[in-house]
């Protein structure tokens, strides 16, 4: 019974450990090995032990080609993995527009967020995917969607790295150029190494103070055009945007 027990222990392990073909081809970049493995009718979704599918590995590794060539075989666009980590999540954190598109059109949800409330969208407007930011909205992606961990939209991630191309399409479908990040309700300081104290910010944060904040001079203008409150201010010491710019030393 004991060595019956110990095959059967060793057999699962190796059926656990056992590499999936299509996987480790897409994961080395191996096209050949791809279009071969599909030819043999090979498991287009099936995934790995973190959830991984062929398609979230070629998105992953930036691979358009591939990605179109799983989606023309039937992958699963809206397939997540354990950490619900999409092909779509990681296509818009590549900032590859042409994958966000071909996903989008394969019927992936431009609203499938992770970890604490990233959509897709943020992820475009983080990475200044303006094609990304097109299709994603055209697709239905909602865009003044907050985050859980500070309350903040696609268009506050868009300016806070000054992609103005991006902004301007956020703005042009809807984006609130006047909301507020979340405002916490505590007051204190921590101690940093040598006795230095650092502030936690409360947030509260519009998109204007986040680009002033930045020094992302071509993202205030779009925001100031598209009538962004140049005086509202901050609330933890009534900053106005001007007052951000100039304590970060933002002088243009």
């Amino acid at each position: 019974m004991r060595t019956l027990c110990a095959t059967f222990a060793v057999l699962a392990v190796s059926a656990f450990a056992a590499p999936n073909g299509l996987i480790e081809a897409v994961k080395n970049h191996d096209g050949a090995a791809v279009r071969s493995l599909l030819k043999q009718k090979a498991d287009v979704n099936a995934a790995d032990v973190d959830g991984m599918t062929p398609l979230i590995w070629a998105a992953h590794n930036d691979d358009v080609e591939t990605v179109k060539l799983l989606l023309a075989d039937g992958a699963n666009a809206k397939a997540a993995n354990r950490y619900d980590i999409t092909a779509l999540s990681e296509a818009a954190n590549a900032g590859d527009g042409a994958m966000i598109e071909a996903l989008v059109k394969a019927g992936a949800d431009s609203n499938a967020a992770f970890g604490e409330g990233e959509t897709p969208l943020m992820t475009a407007s983080r990475t200044g995917s303006a094609a990304g930011v097109k299709a994603l909205l055209a697709a239905g992606a909602k865009v003044n969607a907050t985050d859980r961990f500070r309350g903040q939209t696609a268009l506050m991630w868009a300016v806070s790295e000054n992609h103005a191309d991006v902004a301007k399409l956020l703005i042009a479908a809807g984006a609130d150029v006047n909301v507020r990040s979340t405002l916490y309700d505590f007051s204190f300081r921590k101690v940093a190494a040598g006795g230095t104290q650092a502030v936690y910010s409360r947030g509260g944060l519009t998109a204007l103070l986040l680009a002033a904040r930045q020094g992302a001079t071509e993202s205030a203008k779009v925001l100031l055009d598209a009538g962004a409150d140049i005086n509202l201010a901050e609330q933890d010491y009534n900053f106005t945007p001007l007052l951000e710019a100039i304590y970060n030393d933002h002088y243009d």
